[in-house]
């Protein structure tokens, strides 16, 4: 429920739902909670981001990326991203997306430089952060040229939200 709350934009609602659920005893998983940072992100509740943050890390489901997909506070998800495991395609993405939803296009775009420096090779989500952080920034060709080089580069085929994504701004 709280996932479904989140994907129709009932940030606060998922939220709320979390502690009701709390309150009744009831386990949270590590995709709930990832799913709870990300509201928190939407929303920008800081203060219920870190308190969720501190609950991944207490029930052992912190696996580096957590406070990333919280995009709220961006200095301590870049501390928590330097100290995260280099190889882990989802922690990149946590990050290139926290900085693409928040307007970060240099960063964005530095990030994904440095993906290939280390040969993380990009998926769907990275390119979704990509046209996201061009638009958001005025960089609607730029949008354009990272979404043919999806395919021709890594055969990955754009979805209706990356086309989307661009035509919105």
């Amino acid at each position: 429920m709280v996932t479904s709350s989140v994907r129709f934009g009932c940030h606060a609602d998922a939220i709320h739902l979390f502690h009701t659920s709390r309150g009744l005893k009831l386990e949270a998983d590590s995709s709930t909670f990832s799913t709870l940072l990300k509201a928190c992100g939407a929303i920008t509740e800081l203060e219920q981001g870190r308190m969720i943050h501190s609950l991944t890390l207490k029930t052992g489901f912190d696996q580096g990326r957590a406070l990333l997909k919280c995009g709220g506070w961006l200095g301590d998800a870049e501390k928590a991203f330097r100290h995260a495991s280099t190889n882990s395609l989802a922690t990149w993405n946590a990050m290139l997306m926290g900085y693409a939803q928040h307007g970060f296009h240099h960063e964005v775009s530095e990030l994904f430089t440095k993906m290939s420096k280390f040969g993380i090779k990009p998926d769907q989500i990275t390119y979704l952060g990509l046209p996201t952080s061009c638009c958001h920034a005025g960089f609607v060709k730029e949008a354009f040229t990272y979404l043919n080089s999806m395919f021709e580069l890594h055969e990955l085929k754009p979805h209706s939200e990356y086309c989307a994504c661009v035509v919105n701004h």
